[in-house]
């Protein structure tokens, strides 16, 4: 599959929140914009990394409720 390169230029605070997020859910920040991309545009894509993670986090928040 060919892929290609897009830069951005992003605000210090939304980098931050890409970077903690990214280091939190134990994925690349390309995942994390990838999958964020992909559902803003309605993209069936969401990578098997960014799913886990996701389902991870629902888990949490639901251990955290008990």
């Amino acid at each position: 599959m060919t892929q290609n390169t897009v830069t951005v230029r992003l605000p210090d605070d939304l980098y931050g929140h890409l970077h903690r997020y990214a280091r939190d859910a134990h994925i690349t920040k390309t995942e994390v914009v990838l999958a964020a991309l992909s559902q803003y545009l309605g993209v069936e894509r969401v990578l098997l990394s960014t799913r886990v993670a996701q389902l991870e986090r629902r888990v949490q928040r639901l251990e955290s409720k008990l």
